[in-house]
């Protein structure tokens, strides 16, 4: 692939492999004489994932939401971008002081607001009620059915259909994973990235993403940042947030059983542990779950 790039962008002085988690694509940062530029590359032709990211790109940009400019498109396999570094705002939050912390909530916020004055009418995609379903089967074939017999299984499936019949599906326009590990720090904003999957969901789904994040634990400032949307209006009834946050943290765990047993990405495994805080914590979970709930989180 190094190969290829080269024959195709001119000036080229080194090309380096970035790692990247739980993609089919590869990533390469390009390093010229003044500049550097990162490469995202499809296995092979992709037109329509390369038109849906360059459509996504204009429409974030065009709402004044930082993502990675585009500089060129390369045969309908790869996308020549800008380099954004390597700071995620995973590492940025962890290690800052709490001024440091509680300035990139409100950043995070700020998005938020800008995300939700998007139209959802601009992406046909949907998170609804069928895709919500498959996502808790998934759940459950992947990851519960690992921790308990055929019929407790059994038994959570038809509880997850009622979890997900209350939610409200009135849509959004949502991001689909806004988690700290999709969100750079660069020149001292705050840049997301993987938005290529955006689409119409509930009206809190990003907000509860974040505020949930399998990958990083807001703690007490968590209570802050949910105050700080619902005083911009941006979030439903609390009882809408806590159902669609529990939805999305089985979803993640789902995800992180899959990429761990069938894809062997052990790396995964470290955030199993949060995850289910979140779920064993959240109000709504053991009336939601019952008894299944002990068997899910000890």
């Amino acid at each position: 692939m190094k190969k290829w790039l080269r024959e195709r962008v001119e000036g080229i002085d080194r090309v380096t492999k970035i790692r990247a988690e739980a993609s089919t694509r590869a990533f390469y940062r390009l390093e010229f004489k003044n500049e550097t530029r990162v490469a995202m590359v499809y296995p092979g032709p992709e037109p329509d994932a390369i038109e849906r990211i360059q459509h996504f790109t204009h429409l974030y940009l065009n709402h004044g939401i930082p993502v990675p400019r585009i500089y060129a498109v390369l045969e309908d396999r790869a996308l020549l971008q800008q380099d954004l570094g390597d700071q995620r705002l995973q590492t940025v939050f962890t290690r800052g002081r709490m001024a440091e912390r509680r300035y990139r909530l409100s950043r995070v916020a700020d998005i938020l607001e800008k995300l939700a004055r998007i139209p959802p009418e601009v992406t046909l995609a949907t998170l609804d009620p069928d895709r919500m379903h498959w996502e808790m089967d998934f759940f459950i074939q992947h990851f519960a059915s690992r921790l308990m017999g055929l019929a407790d299984s059994r038994r959570l499936q038809a509880r997850l259909v009622g979890l997900v019949e209350t939610i409200d599906f009135a849509p959004g326009f949502a991001h689909r994973d806004f988690h700290c590990r999709n969100m750079m720090v660069h020149d001292g904003r705050i840049v997301l990235v993987d938005f290529q999957d955006s689409l119409r969901a509930p009206r809190a789904y990003d907000a509860v993403s974040f505020a949930w994040d399998a990958y990083m634990n807001l703690g007490k400032l968590r209570k802050l940042f949910l105050t700080d949307l619902e005083k911009r209006g941006l979030l439903p009834g609390m009882d809408q947030v806590y159902l669609t946050a529990l939805q999305r943290n089985l979803k993640a765990l789902g995800t992180f059983g899959f990429q761990v047993h069938s894809r062997g990405n052990k790396s995964y495994n470290r955030y199993v542990a949060r995850t289910l805080r979140h779920v064993a914590t959240n109000p709504l979970a053991r009336d939601m779950l019952e008894d299944s709930l002990p068997k899910l989180t000890g």
